[in-house]
C-alpha cells in the first residue's frame, strides 16, 4: 500500500501543521508564539488543554468558522470555553479516524506528571498515516 505524501510545518512551540492537496489540519495551536492562520483549515487536533498546545481564541474562532475541532473529552473544561464544548468532537485512545484527508490513529492517554499533588489533563497522542507521531505531552 502507498500512503500519499504530506507537508509537516513546524509552528510555534508545540503546534504543526500537515498539508496534503487542499487539505490543511493544525495540531496543538498554542497561545505561544504567533497562531497559524486558521482560513483554510480543514480541522484542528488538539493533545490536551494546557495553553501552550490549546489557544483557547484560535479554538473559540476554529468553532465560529465551523472547523471541525477534535480533542479528549476534558478540553472543553481544560481551557473554559463553553464555545469550545459546543464544537468539540471528543477522541480517545483507540479511535480511529479519517480527519481532513488524514488517517487518524489516537494513541496514549496520560500527560507527563508536571506537579506530584496535581495529575495532568488528558493527553491524546496522534499517529498520522501510520507515520508520523505527534505526542504532544505524552507519559511513556
Amino acid at each position: 500500500m502507498t500512503v500519499p505524501s504530506f507537508r509537516l510545518i513546524k509552528h510555534a512551540h508545540a503546534c504543526v501543521e500537515l498539508q496534503r492537496d487542499q487539505q490543511r489540519i493544525l495540531v496543538d495551536p498554542g497561545e505561544l508564539g504567533e497562531a497559524p492562520e486558521l482560513a483554510g483549515c480543514t480541522a484542528v487536533l488538539v493533545s490536551h488543554g494546557h495553553f501552550d498546545h490549546a489557544g483557547r481564541d484560535l479554538l473559540e474562532r476554529a468553532v465560529a468558522a465551523g472547523v471541525p475541532v477534535f480533542g479528549p473529552s476534558d478540553l472543553a473544561a481544560v481551557v473554559s470555553s463553553h464555545t469550545l464544548a459546543t464544537g468539540l468532537t471528543v477522541l480517545a485512545p483507540g479511535d480511529r479516524r479519517r480527519i481532513g484527508g488524514f488517517e487518524v490513529e489516537v494513541v496514549g492517554g496520560r500527560h507527563a506528571p508536571v506537579h506530584p499533588e496535581r495529575p495532568g489533563p488528558e493527553n491524546l497522542g496522534f499517529l498520522i498515516d501510520g507515520r508520523v507521531l505527534i505526542s504532544g505531552d505524552e507519559h511513556p
